[in-house]
């Protein structure tokens, strides 16, 4: 489980010039959870620990393929507290 307060899509413009950032939230919640891992990594030679995340992604539903074939499995609030 990943807590977020959102996350962003890329979409290019059709000219392939430019492209848009779009961020998705829910404006009534603070933080949302997002299905995926998170693991501790040592890295460099003195050993600092560095987080690294995956995202675990689904078909995108029908408001989400205007901007992406994709999207992150996002977790209800009874899916994740007990």
């Amino acid at each position: 489980m990943i807590p977020t307060s959102g996350f962003h899509v890329l979409k290019t413009a059709p000219d392939r010039k430019s492209t848009d950032r779009y961020l998705f939230h829910e404006p009534a919640r603070n933080c949302v959870c997002l299905a995926g891992f998170c693991n501790l990594y040592a890295v460099g030679e003195e050993g600092e620990v560095e987080e690294r995340f995956t995202i675990l992604t689904t078909k995108a539903n029908v408001f989400m393929l205007s901007y992406s074939e994709r999207m992150p499995v996002w977790l209800r609030k009874n899916e994740y507290e007990s």
